[in-house]
């Protein structure tokens, strides 16, 4: 009656993982069909966690991979010298961004890294192929700011790529003699 014809529902690629004996995502897209809405998906792709709320399922991202969370410029020294697996790396994380909220939405999963960039893709396919969506919006598919991630794996694998270039341009110039 007020003239909508869309609705935008928020999904999370981390859900429960227990079995559910009520589905209301999947609930919702049935009745918003029957009611003649669409219904599109919006994903927060790379947000992993809201500042201050920390999931409860230790099978969450955060907790199983925290060495594919991004990391701000200003802490990355000091996080280079924790194991990541350690509860104070994602302690010291988690107290950054819980002060830093007027810059960032939380936690993120960083692109950078091929495992968490198949991971975050696997997340995004498997919710558009569990639920019959009209429409899909990608949300939080960017970096915070420009002083993201300087994580060790990201760093790493920005150093073997550029390795990569330099030793093609080398082949090149050698090539061109």
């Amino acid at each position: 009656t007020a003239g909508f014809n869309t609705l935008f529902t928020q999904t999370r690629p981390e859900g429960d993982s227990r079995p559910l004996a009520f589905d209301p995502l999947a609930e919702l897209v049935s009745q918003a069909h029957a009611a003649g809405l669409g219904v599109h998906a919006w994903i927060d792709v790379a947000l992993a966690s809201r500042a201050g709320e920390m999931q409860a399922s230790r099978d969450h991202v955060v907790y199983r991979h925290p060495e594919w969370l991004m990391v701000p410029r200003t802490i990355a020294a000091e996080l280079w010298a924790t194991d990541t697996h350690a509860p104070d790396y994602l302690g010291r994380l988690a107290r950054w961004t819980r002060t830093n909220v007027d810059r960032v939405d939380g936690l993120y999963v960083s692109p950078l890294q091929s495992d968490a960039a198949v991971k975050m893709a696997d997340d995004v396919r498997d919710i558009v192929r569990r639920y019959e969506f009209d429409g899909v919006y990608l949300d939080h598919v960017r970096f915070p700011g420009d002083d993201f991630d300087y994580g060790a794996r990201s760093v790493g694998a920005f150093r073997e790529w550029v390795r990569g270039q330099v030793d093609l341009e080398r082949r090149r110039l050698a090539d061109a003699q």
